[in-house]
């Protein structure tokens, strides 16, 4: 295995990097987020509990603190950004790449909480927002504080519930290992897999493994429990950077005295699915990608998983650079099933702006399709995560693989893998394979196979990938709540033409008779934003009158069409208030708009935060 070391400077992405404290602009679309209403939503959980019981929430904040020179301090945090990552947000904004989202929480306002005897676990920049651990009793405390905005539980998964059945401990078949001085079976030859042809070949990696796409160039980052890379199939894994967040330290794997036994069983799991390498033995799906490695869950018995980690894990990695997020972990906890409408959960909020900054995220769906609560859980939600279901090994629906729609009628899950007793390494034997079954399992597979779709597509931005990958799967043709699209093919998504308006690059387009540039302001926006669209005439042409204006949602689908606007000194405005052409509030998410005059076309990407 290949590692080099976090770089320092990336740790100040997610640590308060100056003692005073950050302001954001009177022309931010701060207020509209983070007004100065407290509010007290969540809170009803905690009824009844005694007074000295512990309770973990997470503290909004009106603001990022008090004014200051807020240009600079982004300018400051703009160059502790990777280089990589920064390229990756310049292929989705035509604006500033870095913006007030970007600045941490204000230390001052951390300090305050720590003075009051609250113990801060986590804080993300992208929320404003820190989770405490306290008291029940000291809950009301807090909105005593100027600075507090509102207070709401942090959610939770039992990791019991997200149960791993391990069926099997057997070493590679007979007849498959490669004999020293042999040559190896190369990708896309039957051999070079071993025991994983079947659930490889399902999603159609092998193909693009034959034509030379295993996942190089692609950088791949990972939120789990926790990663033992011992494993004779996992020598091979090139990681970049690794973040114990719950240690906080540079070690994602079993430390003593400080992790349960099988802490990183899961993650061991999960980082074989996608970069194993075993030639004759065992193969994941994208082995020589990069990657990126978060420790966000603790696992001990009866002990629930927690969103807040996940939350600082997915900034982090943004901030790194990465291409792609494989996260087989979700919440429920104190949210409902009204709360999985692509807006609400935390987890879902920061997944969405990862994937406005240019992530494509993959999150399983649950395990719930045969319990009383059967749907899908945070992030899965999201309007533009690609939330992964599971099928068996011949393709059929695995039962317990959870459902959608969504609260709000969205198709979920996006698409399907393999999640009944796929191939793992095992985390416990140096030479042994398990069988295990989740869709924490088909979450990995279908991102690993994406990876190589990107590889040959290294242009494609989230929603491309997320369109090409719907468009080619085995159930496009009539989507459901169960297996989604159907079972990613990834060679077909491979070669698939990216026609729709609604995933055309942002920025103006030249065509000979006119061209325009598209702003808008705020973006992100809530409740409404501004959009200027602005005409430039052709040499020898004059300026149209008038241009159409439409809204998409990232299926390419029609939510808003203004029809024709007028054109004033070569600019026409247009005011969008988040709603559709029914006049029901649009989901949280990424939209586009899309406006055309004479045969000029031009677009620009719009973030709606509710």
């Amino acid at each position: 295995m290949r590692n080099t070391p976090l770089l320092a400077s990336i740790l100040l992405l997610v640590v308060p990097c100056c003692a005073a404290c950050l302001a954001v602009p009177a022309s931010a679309d701060v207020a509209p987020l983070f007004g100065s209403q407290v509010e007290l939503p969540g809170l009803s959980r905690f009824a009844g509990l005694p007074q000295d019981s512990t309770v973990t929430v997470w503290v909004y904040f009106t603001d990022k603190g008090p004014r200051l020179d807020v240009e600079r301090e982004v300018r400051a945090v703009e160059q502790r950004f990777s280089p990589r990552a920064m390229m990756r947000r310049a292929k989705v904004r035509s604006g500033p790449l870095v913006d007030w989202r970007d600045l941490p929480v204000c230390p001052e306002y951390l300090g305050r909480l720590a003075a009051m005897g609250l113990e801060v676990r986590a804080r993300s920049k992208w929320i404003n927002a820190a989770s405490v651990k306290c008291r029940a009793g000291e809950l009301y405390r807090l909105y005593e504080l100027p600075f507090v905005k509102r207070v709401d539980p942090v959610a939770s998964f039992p990791r019991k519930e997200e149960k791993f059945e391990e069926v099997s401990m057997r070493p590679a078949a007979p007849g498959l290992e490669v004999v020293s001085g042999a040559q190896s079976p190369a990708p896309g030859d039957t051999a070079f897999y071993g025991m994983t042809w079947g659930q490889l070949n399902l999603t159609q990696v092998p193909q693009l493994h034959a034509e030379g796409y295993t996942g190089s160039g692609i950088f791949i980052g990972v939120l789990d429990t926790g990663f033992d890379l011992t494993h004779e199939a996992l020598q091979h894994v090139h990681v970049v950077a690794q973040w114990d967040f719950i240690n906080w330290d540079s070690v994602t794997a079993n430390q003593p005295g400080q992790d349960a036994y099988n802490q990183y069983y899961h993650g061991t799991y999960i980082i074989g699915l996608l970069a194993g390498y075993k030639p004759g033995t065992y193969s994941g799906a994208a082995f020589d990608a990069d990657y990126a490695l978060a420790k966000t869950e603790y696992v001990p018995t009866e002990t629930p998983i927690e969103e807040d980690y996940w939350v600082m894990g997915i900034e982090w990695l943004d901030s790194l650079g990465v291409d792609l997020v494989s996260s087989s972990l979700g919440y429920i906890d104190w949210y409902t099933y009204a709360d999985m409408n692509g807006h609400t959960a935390v987890t879902t909020l920061a997944a969405s702006v990862a994937v406005a900054n240019g992530v494509s995220l993959f999150n399983a769906m649950g395990n719930g399709g045969i319990t009383t609560y059967p749907y899908l859980i945070a992030p899965a939600d999201g309007d533009s995560v690609m939330s992964i279901g599971g099928v068996d090994s011949l393709g059929v629906l695995w039962p317990q693989s959870s459902r959608g729609p969504t609260y709000d009628g969205r198709i979920k899950p996006e698409v399907v893998a393999q999640a009944k007793v796929p191939v793992c390494v095992s985390p416990v034997l140096p030479s042994g394979y398990v069988r295990v079954s989740g869709t924490s399992c088909a979450t990995p597979l279908a991102a690993g196979a994406c990876a190589l779709v990107l590889q040959k597509n290294p242009t494609w931005l989230p929603m491309m990938l997320r369109e090409a990958v719907r468009a080619t799967a085995t159930n496009s043709a009539s989507p459901d709540t169960a297996i989604g699209w159907g079972i990613v093919q990834a060679a077909n998504a491979s070669g698939y033409e990216i026609v729709s308006v609604a995933e055309r690059p942002p920025g103006a387009t030249r065509t000979g008779v006119a061209s325009m540039a598209i702003e808008s302001e705020p973006n992100p926006f809530n409740p409404l934003t501004t959009i200027h669209v602005r005409i430039f005439a052709a040499s020898g042409a004059g300026l149209p009158s008038s241009v159409s204006a439409k809204v998409f949602d990232v299926s390419g689908r029609c939510v808003k069409d203004f029809g024709v606007v007028r054109v004033a000194d070569g600019t026409a405005t247009i005011i969008w208030d988040g709603r559709d052409d029914s006049g029901k509030a649009s989901a949280s998410g990424v939209y586009v708009f899309a406006a055309r005059a004479a045969d000029a076309l031009g677009t620009k990407k719009l973030l709606l935060l509710r």
